[in-house]
């Protein structure tokens, strides 16, 4: 009689202890799939903190930037199509109350090279250097671009953009 009710007490723990989990595990992946509350670097997360060391200025840290814009730009020097970003970035940064990031992910260019860069390019928005943040946000492809919201939450991830393309993020959230 009472090993038959010890049975019958580990299945139903086992019972609720399995359904615990597959309730959390059901949780997570749905909140992963919209987007909710998860912190990542895809579209629908809320983007990933990381700090940028400036090439002129001190550093940036993304999670201060929050209740703005942020366009992030991964890149490097060398690299034809950053080069041809840098002239579309030129536009968005006309546009007020949008900030643009560009962060160099080439660990092998001095700062001396980057103001060089920097000044060559006419970039006046913040131009940073972090191969870390390039990692942290897995770009095996340059330019990378990130467009985040007011709300923290990455609305676009892809390569080269183009006017058109930020012209269309802009209106969408909020920014014409």
């Amino acid at each position: 009689m009472i090993n038959d009710q010890r049975k019958i007490v580990t299945i139903v723990l086992g019972l609720i202890i399995i359904s615990a989990a597959s309730y959390f595990l059901y949780q997570n992946i749905f909140a992963t799939a919209n987007g909710n509350n998860s912190i990542g670097i895809k579209k629908n997360n809320i983007a990933l903190n990381i700090e940028v060391p400036g090439i002129e200025t001190g550093s940036i840290r993304l999670a201060d930037m929050k209740g703005e814009i942020v366009i992030l730009d991964f890149m490097a020097p060398w690299c034809p199509p950053c080069k041809q970003q840098i002239k579309v970035l030129k536009l968005v940064n006309e546009i007020p109350n949008v900030n643009i990031v560009t962060i160099n992910v080439d660990y092998r260019y001095s700062m001396e090279e980057l103001l060089d860069f920097q000044e060559n390019e006419g970039i006046t928005w913040f131009f940073g250097h972090s191969p870390e943040a390039g990692s942290k946000y897995e770009t095996s492809t340059i330019p990378t671009i990130i467009f985040i919201d007011t709300e923290g939450v990455i609305r676009y991830r892809g390569t080269y953009t183009t006017w058109s393309e930020f012209d269309s993020l802009l209106d969408e959230y909020g920014v014409s």
